[in-house]
């Protein structure tokens, strides 16, 4: 038997056909060299989408930062434009009818506000706006957080943020 085993017969057997020995290697190196280049891809695509992603939320942030900023400083203009013209004595704050055209015009120059008022302490309110009021009474201007402010913190001779009251719109 010894023989058989190394006949020519059996050693063609097991040698490997030089198609596949060369279409193998080949196959995987394409499917290695595919699976890189794909993870790779997604990688990149990936990070760049975020990329994008991270921008345009960070200008969409500064641009509502921007907007709210100009929107909030409107009521900071109106309040010390007030005060300086009733400190220079132009504008007297006994004077309802002085008082109410005085923050209409305030109110046609700004757009973006509804209403602009005086009120003080003993009750007297000069309402100017676009929207309608309900009277005041002088029971409820002790619960008014502009009331309040004021009676709490005395007479400052500077501008301070004054409430922002909601109209239900």
């Amino acid at each position: 038997m010894e023989g058989v085993e190394n006949s020519p017969m059996n050693n063609r057997q097991k040698q490997v056909p030089i198609r596949y020995a060369l279409l193998v290697p080949f196959i995987v190196l394409m499917a290695v060299s595919v699976g890189l280049i794909s993870h790779i891809s997604f990688s990149n695509s990936r990070e760049a989408v975020n990329d994008v992603a991270g921008r345009l939320r960070q200008e969409i942030s500064t641009r509502i930062k921007e907007h709210l900023d100009s929107f909030l400083k409107i009521p900071h203009t109106i309040t010390k434009s007030a005060e300086d013209v009733i400190y220079q004595g132009l504008l007297d704050p006994g004077d309802p009818d002085a008082l109410i055209k005085y923050f209409q015009s305030r109110v046609s120059a700004y757009p973006s506000i509804s209403s602009a008022y005086f009120g003080n302490p003993r009750g007297g309110l000069a309402d100017s706006g676009r929207t309608q009021w309900f009277p005041l009474y002088d029971a409820d201007r002790f619960f008014c957080p502009w009331s309040v402010q004021k009676i709490f913190h005395g007479r400052a001779r500077q501008p301070r943020w004054r409430f922002v009251h909601h109209t239900g719109i």
